[in-house]
Protein backbone atom coordinates (compact mmCIF):
# COMPACT_ATOMS: atom_id res chain seq x y z
CA UNK A 1 0.00 0.00 0.00
CA UNK A 2 1.18 3.16 -0.80
CA UNK A 3 0.68 6.79 0.87
CA UNK A 4 -1.30 8.76 -2.03
CA UNK A 5 0.01 12.54 -2.69
CA UNK A 6 -3.63 14.35 -2.70
CA UNK A 7 -6.72 12.45 -1.66
CA UNK A 8 -9.84 12.63 -4.49
CA UNK A 9 -12.60 14.25 -4.11
CA UNK A 10 -14.76 11.82 -4.02
CA UNK A 11 -12.07 10.34 -1.32
CA UNK A 12 -12.73 13.79 0.33
CA UNK A 13 -16.73 13.36 0.44
CA UNK A 14 -16.43 9.74 1.71
CA UNK A 15 -14.48 11.18 4.78
CA UNK A 16 -16.61 14.00 5.33
CA UNK A 17 -19.65 11.87 4.76
CA UNK A 18 -18.46 9.31 7.18
CA UNK A 19 -17.71 12.16 9.42
CA UNK A 20 -20.91 13.67 9.50
CA UNK A 21 -22.59 9.64 9.07
CA UNK A 22 -21.02 9.21 12.65
CA UNK A 23 -22.70 12.12 14.40
CA UNK A 24 -26.25 10.54 13.93
CA UNK A 25 -27.47 9.01 17.19
CA UNK A 26 -30.31 6.32 16.66
CA UNK A 27 -33.40 6.52 18.75
CA UNK A 28 -33.03 3.74 21.18
CA UNK A 29 -35.74 3.36 23.92
CA UNK A 30 -37.02 -0.13 24.47
CA UNK A 31 -40.55 -0.10 26.62
CA UNK A 32 -42.20 -2.54 28.38
CA UNK A 33 -45.63 -2.24 28.03
CA UNK A 34 -47.51 -1.63 31.39
CA UNK A 35 -50.86 -3.13 32.27
CA UNK A 36 -54.08 -0.50 32.26
CA UNK A 37 -54.98 1.05 35.70
CA UNK A 38 -58.31 -0.64 34.94
CA UNK A 39 -57.44 -3.94 35.25
CA UNK A 40 -55.87 -3.83 38.77
CA UNK A 41 -59.06 -5.30 39.81
CA UNK A 42 -58.20 -8.74 38.85
CA UNK A 43 -54.31 -10.24 38.79
CA UNK A 44 -52.42 -8.82 36.22
CA UNK A 45 -51.31 -11.68 33.16
CA UNK A 46 -47.53 -10.85 33.23
CA UNK A 47 -47.40 -12.86 29.71
CA UNK A 48 -49.90 -10.68 28.14
CA UNK A 49 -48.02 -7.51 28.64
CA UNK A 50 -44.31 -8.89 28.11
CA UNK A 51 -43.18 -12.72 27.23
CA UNK A 52 -39.76 -14.05 28.72
CA UNK A 53 -38.32 -13.62 25.53
CA UNK A 54 -39.14 -10.47 24.70
CA UNK A 55 -37.65 -9.23 28.19
CA UNK A 56 -34.65 -11.71 27.54
CA UNK A 57 -34.22 -9.59 24.44
CA UNK A 58 -34.47 -6.24 25.60
CA UNK A 59 -32.59 -7.05 28.53
CA UNK A 60 -29.54 -8.32 25.90
CA UNK A 61 -29.98 -4.70 23.48
CA UNK A 62 -29.21 -3.13 26.69
CA UNK A 63 -26.27 -4.89 28.02
CA UNK A 64 -24.81 -4.55 24.55
CA UNK A 65 -25.28 -0.61 24.16
CA UNK A 66 -24.27 -0.21 27.64
CA UNK A 67 -21.11 -2.03 26.96
CA UNK A 68 -18.02 0.12 26.17
CA UNK A 69 -16.60 0.47 22.59
CA UNK A 70 -13.74 -0.68 21.18
CA UNK A 71 -12.05 2.59 20.47
CA UNK A 72 -12.54 3.32 24.46
CA UNK A 73 -11.52 -0.02 26.26
CA UNK A 74 -9.63 -2.32 23.70
CA UNK A 75 -6.16 -2.37 22.39
CA UNK A 76 -7.62 -3.49 18.97
CA UNK A 77 -7.18 -1.22 16.14
CA UNK A 78 -9.19 -2.21 12.38
CA UNK A 79 -5.28 -2.99 11.78
CA UNK A 80 -4.61 -5.29 15.01
CA UNK A 81 -4.59 -9.30 13.59
CA UNK A 82 -6.82 -11.52 14.58
CA UNK A 83 -6.80 -14.35 17.07
CA UNK A 84 -9.23 -16.64 19.10
CA UNK A 85 -11.32 -13.80 20.90
CA UNK A 86 -12.10 -12.50 17.33
CA UNK A 87 -15.28 -14.29 16.95
CA UNK A 88 -16.47 -13.34 19.77
CA UNK A 89 -15.63 -9.57 19.45
CA UNK A 90 -17.21 -9.42 16.22
CA UNK A 91 -20.28 -10.82 17.40
CA UNK A 92 -19.95 -7.99 20.21
CA UNK A 93 -19.43 -5.40 17.46
CA UNK A 94 -22.35 -6.56 14.92
CA UNK A 95 -24.73 -6.57 18.54
CA UNK A 96 -24.14 -2.89 19.24
CA UNK A 97 -24.36 -2.39 15.57
CA UNK A 98 -27.51 -3.89 14.97
CA UNK A 99 -29.04 -2.34 18.70
CA UNK A 100 -27.81 1.22 18.47
CA UNK A 101 -25.54 1.89 15.77
CA UNK A 102 -25.62 4.24 12.86
CA UNK A 103 -26.84 1.37 10.78
CA UNK A 104 -29.41 -0.01 13.54
CA UNK A 105 -32.52 0.88 11.39
CA UNK A 106 -31.38 -1.37 8.90
CA UNK A 107 -29.23 -4.67 10.17
CA UNK A 108 -31.20 -7.32 11.01
CA UNK A 109 -28.74 -10.26 12.73
CA UNK A 110 -28.85 -13.58 12.26
CA UNK A 111 -30.67 -16.02 14.52
CA UNK A 112 -26.89 -17.65 14.97
CA UNK A 113 -23.85 -15.98 16.13
CA UNK A 114 -20.93 -15.83 14.27
CA UNK A 115 -18.65 -17.42 16.89
CA UNK A 116 -21.21 -20.70 16.95
CA UNK A 117 -20.10 -22.26 14.16
CA UNK A 118 -20.22 -19.67 11.29
CA UNK A 119 -16.52 -18.46 11.70
CA UNK A 120 -13.55 -20.41 9.57
CA UNK A 121 -9.49 -19.06 10.24
CA UNK A 122 -7.05 -20.96 7.87
CA UNK A 123 -3.51 -21.09 8.59
CA UNK A 124 -1.37 -18.67 5.92
CA UNK A 125 2.17 -18.67 5.37
CA UNK A 126 3.01 -15.19 3.12
CA UNK A 127 5.57 -16.79 1.99
CA UNK A 128 3.64 -19.75 0.69
CA UNK A 129 2.57 -16.86 -1.65
CA UNK A 130 5.50 -16.12 -3.82
CA UNK A 131 6.22 -17.89 -6.63
CA UNK A 132 9.32 -18.47 -8.73
CA UNK A 133 7.14 -17.89 -11.97
CA UNK A 134 3.44 -17.32 -11.96
CA UNK A 135 2.52 -21.25 -13.60
CA UNK A 136 5.50 -22.86 -11.54
CA UNK A 137 4.88 -26.74 -11.22
CA UNK A 138 7.84 -27.03 -8.61
CA UNK A 139 8.66 -26.15 -4.94
CA UNK A 140 7.26 -22.54 -5.21
CA UNK A 141 3.83 -24.40 -6.91
CA UNK A 142 3.40 -26.84 -4.63
CA UNK A 143 4.29 -24.56 -1.31
CA UNK A 144 1.16 -22.00 -2.70
CA UNK A 145 -1.74 -24.75 -3.61
CA UNK A 146 -0.57 -26.51 -0.05
CA UNK A 147 -0.79 -24.09 1.73
CA UNK A 148 -4.17 -24.03 3.64
CA UNK A 149 -5.61 -20.60 3.36
CA UNK A 150 -4.96 -21.23 -0.63
CA UNK A 151 -6.73 -24.82 -0.37
CA UNK A 152 -10.13 -22.99 1.05
CA UNK A 153 -9.93 -20.22 -1.44
CA UNK A 154 -9.58 -22.94 -4.51
CA UNK A 155 -12.41 -24.64 -2.78
CA UNK A 156 -14.40 -22.14 -2.52
CA UNK A 157 -14.11 -20.27 -6.39
CA UNK A 158 -14.83 -23.81 -7.58
CA UNK A 159 -18.26 -24.14 -5.72
CA UNK A 160 -19.61 -20.25 -6.52
CA UNK A 161 -17.81 -19.37 -10.24
CA UNK A 162 -18.30 -21.60 -13.15
CA UNK A 163 -15.57 -20.11 -14.98
CA UNK A 164 -13.07 -20.17 -11.84
CA UNK A 165 -11.84 -23.98 -13.80
CA UNK A 166 -11.41 -22.76 -17.04
CA UNK A 167 -8.65 -20.16 -16.12
CA UNK A 168 -5.06 -20.64 -16.56
CA UNK A 169 -2.92 -21.79 -13.53
CA UNK A 170 -0.62 -18.63 -13.32
CA UNK A 171 -4.65 -16.58 -13.29
CA UNK A 172 -6.39 -19.04 -10.50
CA UNK A 173 -3.49 -18.75 -8.34
CA UNK A 174 -3.39 -14.61 -8.85
CA UNK A 175 -6.82 -14.55 -7.97
CA UNK A 176 -6.91 -16.69 -5.05
CA UNK A 177 -3.37 -14.83 -4.10
CA UNK A 178 -4.99 -11.45 -3.41
CA UNK A 179 -8.46 -12.90 -1.81
CA UNK A 180 -8.05 -11.85 1.66
CA UNK A 181 -11.60 -12.87 2.99
CA UNK A 182 -14.69 -14.35 1.84
CA UNK A 183 -17.99 -15.23 3.20
CA UNK A 184 -19.64 -18.38 2.21
CA UNK A 185 -23.40 -17.42 1.67
CA UNK A 186 -23.88 -21.25 0.57
CA UNK A 187 -22.66 -22.47 4.71
CA UNK A 188 -23.08 -18.99 6.18
CA UNK A 189 -19.45 -18.85 7.38
CA UNK A 190 -16.94 -15.95 7.70
CA UNK A 191 -13.87 -17.30 6.16
CA UNK A 192 -10.18 -15.76 6.66
CA UNK A 193 -6.59 -16.25 6.78
CA UNK A 194 -4.70 -16.51 9.83
CA UNK A 195 -2.65 -12.95 9.60
CA UNK A 196 -5.84 -10.94 8.44
CA UNK A 197 -6.50 -8.03 9.86
CA UNK A 198 -9.96 -7.52 12.87
CA UNK A 199 -10.65 -4.78 9.88
CA UNK A 200 -11.11 -7.68 7.06
CA UNK A 201 -12.45 -10.17 9.51
CA UNK A 202 -15.22 -7.22 10.38
CA UNK A 203 -15.84 -6.48 6.36
CA UNK A 204 -16.57 -10.56 6.04
CA UNK A 205 -19.07 -10.69 9.54
CA UNK A 206 -20.91 -7.46 7.49
CA UNK A 207 -21.26 -9.42 3.86
CA UNK A 208 -23.19 -11.58 6.16
CA UNK A 209 -25.90 -9.84 6.74
CA UNK A 210 -26.16 -8.41 3.39
CA UNK A 211 -28.72 -9.61 1.15
CA UNK A 212 -27.96 -10.94 -1.95
CA UNK A 213 -30.00 -8.70 -4.48
CA UNK A 214 -27.56 -6.13 -3.92
CA UNK A 215 -24.64 -7.82 -5.87
CA UNK A 216 -26.94 -9.73 -8.34
CA UNK A 217 -28.39 -5.98 -9.71
CA UNK A 218 -25.18 -3.69 -9.06
CA UNK A 219 -22.86 -6.34 -9.90
CA UNK A 220 -19.65 -7.59 -7.02
CA UNK A 221 -17.68 -4.47 -7.40
CA UNK A 222 -19.90 -2.58 -6.33
CA UNK A 223 -21.46 -4.62 -4.08
CA UNK A 224 -17.64 -5.03 -2.54
CA UNK A 225 -17.81 -0.77 -2.00
CA UNK A 226 -20.81 -0.84 -0.30
CA UNK A 227 -19.94 -3.25 1.99
CA UNK A 228 -16.72 -1.20 2.73
CA UNK A 229 -18.89 1.55 2.75
CA UNK A 230 -21.08 -0.10 5.77
CA UNK A 231 -17.96 -1.49 7.33
CA UNK A 232 -16.47 1.55 7.90
CA UNK A 233 -19.16 3.38 9.40
CA UNK A 234 -19.68 0.80 11.68
CA UNK A 235 -15.57 0.52 12.40
CA UNK A 236 -16.14 4.53 13.74
CA UNK A 237 -19.48 3.67 15.27
CA UNK A 238 -16.62 1.57 17.36
CA UNK A 239 -13.88 4.47 17.64
CA UNK A 240 -11.25 2.82 15.40
CA UNK A 241 -10.51 4.12 12.00
CA UNK A 242 -11.98 3.23 9.02
CA UNK A 243 -10.30 0.66 6.77
CA UNK A 244 -8.34 0.89 4.01
CA UNK A 245 -8.54 -1.70 0.85
CA UNK A 246 -7.11 -0.63 -1.74
CA UNK A 247 -9.12 -2.46 -4.38
CA UNK A 248 -12.19 -1.53 -2.87
CA UNK A 249 -11.35 2.18 -2.44
CA UNK A 250 -12.72 3.61 -5.80
CA UNK A 251 -15.86 1.97 -5.46
CA UNK A 252 -16.40 2.78 -1.83
CA UNK A 253 -15.88 6.18 -2.22
CA UNK A 254 -18.30 6.01 -5.55
CA UNK A 255 -20.98 4.16 -2.65
CA UNK A 256 -20.09 7.25 -0.57
CA UNK A 257 -21.19 9.69 -3.15
CA UNK A 258 -24.22 7.82 -4.35
CA UNK A 259 -25.33 7.70 -0.63
CA UNK A 260 -25.51 11.39 -0.71
CA UNK A 261 -27.49 11.60 -3.98
CA UNK A 262 -29.92 8.77 -2.65
CA UNK A 263 -29.64 9.17 0.78
CA UNK A 264 -28.20 6.67 3.50
CA UNK A 265 -31.97 5.19 4.58
CA UNK A 266 -32.66 4.09 0.98
CA UNK A 267 -28.99 2.56 0.22
CA UNK A 268 -28.80 0.89 4.09
CA UNK A 269 -32.19 -0.57 3.62
CA UNK A 270 -31.74 -2.13 0.10
CA UNK A 271 -28.06 -2.98 1.03
CA UNK A 272 -29.45 -5.35 3.88
CA UNK A 273 -33.01 -5.63 3.62
CA UNK A 274 -32.94 -6.24 -0.69
CA UNK A 275 -36.48 -5.01 -1.44
CA UNK A 276 -37.50 -4.33 -5.12
CA UNK A 277 -39.00 -1.19 -4.11
CA UNK A 278 -35.98 0.65 -2.38
CA UNK A 279 -34.45 -0.91 -5.71
CA UNK A 280 -36.60 1.60 -8.17
CA UNK A 281 -36.32 4.55 -5.93
CA UNK A 282 -32.75 4.62 -6.11
CA UNK A 283 -32.95 4.19 -9.58
CA UNK A 284 -35.76 6.66 -9.93
CA UNK A 285 -33.04 9.35 -7.57
CA UNK A 286 -30.24 8.71 -9.56
CA UNK A 287 -32.40 9.15 -13.03
CA UNK A 288 -32.24 5.39 -14.00
CA UNK A 289 -35.89 3.77 -15.80
CA UNK A 290 -36.49 0.55 -13.98
CA UNK A 291 -38.90 -1.49 -15.07
CA UNK A 292 -41.85 -2.38 -12.68
CA UNK A 293 -42.58 -5.79 -13.64
CA UNK A 294 -39.08 -6.77 -14.23
CA UNK A 295 -35.70 -6.48 -12.13
CA UNK A 296 -32.72 -6.27 -14.35
CA UNK A 297 -28.77 -5.99 -13.84
CA UNK A 298 -27.48 -2.79 -13.50
CA UNK A 299 -23.99 -2.43 -14.84
CA UNK A 300 -21.89 -0.26 -12.57
CA UNK A 301 -20.39 1.92 -15.24
CA UNK A 302 -24.49 2.87 -16.15
CA UNK A 303 -24.65 4.04 -12.01
CA UNK A 304 -21.67 5.89 -12.47
CA UNK A 305 -22.80 7.82 -15.93
CA UNK A 306 -25.99 8.49 -14.43
CA UNK A 307 -24.80 9.49 -10.79
CA UNK A 308 -21.85 11.68 -12.79
CA UNK A 309 -19.48 10.43 -10.45
CA UNK A 310 -16.43 11.44 -12.94
CA UNK A 311 -17.88 15.21 -12.29
CA UNK A 312 -18.78 14.84 -8.91
CA UNK A 313 -17.74 17.88 -7.01
CA UNK A 314 -17.43 17.59 -3.21
CA UNK A 315 -18.54 20.38 -1.21
CA UNK A 316 -18.29 20.89 2.51
CA UNK A 317 -21.67 20.78 4.18
CA UNK A 318 -23.49 18.93 1.94
CA UNK A 319 -26.93 17.91 3.25
CA UNK A 320 -27.45 13.80 2.56
CA UNK A 321 -30.34 13.10 0.44
CA UNK A 322 -33.73 12.54 2.34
Amino acid sequence: MHAENKPSEKTAAAANFFSYANTIQPFFSPVIQRAPAKETESPIDIAKYAKGDSLIKIRHELDSCQAAKLGKTSTITTQSKIDDQTPEILDQVMHRAAFCGVLSNYITLKPTSIARGHYNRYQHNRASDYLSTPADTGDSGGRFDSNEWHVAVKEYYEGIDSHFDSMGLAERREKIRTTGGFYDRKKDTVNVPSDANFGAALHEAVHRLSNPSFQNLYGHELNEGANQFFTDIILMDEGLQAGVVPEYREARDDISVIAQKVGLPLLANFYFKGSQPDHMKIMHKLGLTASETKIEFVSYERIRQAAKLTFFTYRPGIELAK
